[in-house]
C-alpha cells in the first residue's frame, strides 16, 4: 500500500514537471519533457490497471506498452546535441507503430487481444532488453565518438549520468521479466510458485530502485531550464570553437 502510494505521488509529479518541458520551443526539452510525461503514465498504469482497462476512453491512451518508447527518447535526448532533427522521424516510427499494432488489436480485435495477450506479453518482454540494450551502446557510442570532444566536462558528465542511470534502470527491469520467462520455457520441471515468488522480489526491488532514479528525474527535468541550469553548468554546455 505505501508503495502505491509512493507510485501516485511520483507519477503526478513527474507528469506535473512534464509539462514545464513539452511546449519548451526547444525539441531537445520537448523530447525530455515526453519522456517524463511517459514515465508519469506509466506509474498510474499501474495502480489503476483494472480501472483503466475497463474505460474506453482511458485505453485510448494506455493500451500497449509505454516503456516501448523509453530507448528512443534516451537515445533522441542525447544525439540531437550533436545531430540534426530529421533523425526524430527515424527513430519513434518503430515504437509508435509497435504501440498502435497494440491499440489497434484493442479496438478492433478484442477477443484476439484477450486469447492472446499473455503470448503477446512474452514476445514484448522477450525482445525488450535486447531493444534497450542496442539503444543504449548507441548512445555510448555517440559519448565517446563526439560529445566528449563538443561538449564541456561538467555538461557532459551530467548527461552521462542521467542517460546511463536510465538506460541501467530499463535493461534491469526488463531482465527481471525476462529471465523467469527463460527459465520457464528451458527447464521444463521448475517450480512455477518459486518462479512468481523470485518475480515477485526482484520486481519489488526494481521498483524501489526506480522510484529513486526517477525522483532525480524530475530534479534533472528541472535543471534543465536555464533558470536553474545557470546555477549548475552556465547556460551554454558546449566547449568553445577555438
Amino acid at each position: 500500500m505505501h508503495l502505491k502510494g509512493a507510485q501516485l505521488f511520483l507519477g503526478i509529479q513527474l507528469i506535473v514537471v512534464s509539462f514545464f518541458k513539452i511546449f519548451n520551443k526547444n525539441i531537445r526539452n520537448r523530447i525530455l519533457g515526453f519522456f517524463t510525461l511517459f514515465s508519469g503514465l506509466i506509474y498510474f498504469y499501474n495502480i489503476f490497471r483494472i480501472q483503466i482497462y475497463n474505460n474506453s476512453l482511458l485505453n485510448i491512451m494506455f493500451v500497449g506498452p509505454l516503456e516501448v518508447i523509453d530507448p528512443a527518447l534516451l537515445y533522441l535526448y542525447i544525439a540531437l546535441l550533436n545531430k540534426p532533427s530529421k533523425r526524430i522521424i527515424k527513430h519513434l516510427s518503430f515504437p509508435v507503430v509497435y504501440l498502435l499494432f497494440y491499440k489497434v488489436l484493442f479496438f478492433f480485435f478484442k477477443d484476439v487481444y484477450d486469447a492472446q495477450i499473455q503470448t503477446l506479453g512474452i514476445i514484448h518482454y522477450f525482445l525488450l532488453p535486447f531493444y534497450f540494450g542496442i539503444y543504449f551502446f548507441k548512445g555510448i557510442k555517440i559519448f565517446k565518438t563526439t560529445l566528449q570532444n563538443t561538449l564541456k566536462e561538467k555538461a557532459l558528465k551530467k548527461f552521462k549520468i542521467f542517460y546511463y542511470s536510465f538506460n541501467i534502470l530499463n535493461i534491469t527491469s526488463s531482465l527481471i521479466i525476462f529471465v523467469p520467462i527463460l527459465m520457464m520455457m528451458f527447464i521444463s520441471t521448475i517450480d512455477k510458485d518459486y518462479i512468481q515468488a523470485l518475480l515477485e522480489t526482484f520486481s519489488n526491488s526494481a521498483l524501489i530502485f526506480g522510484l529513486f532514479i526517477y525522483q532525480l528525474l524530475i530534479l534533472y527535468a528541472l535543471s534543465e531550464s536555464n533558470t536553474y541550469k545557470s546555477f549548475f553548468l552556465g547556460i551554454d554546455v558546449y566547449k568553445e570553437n577555438n
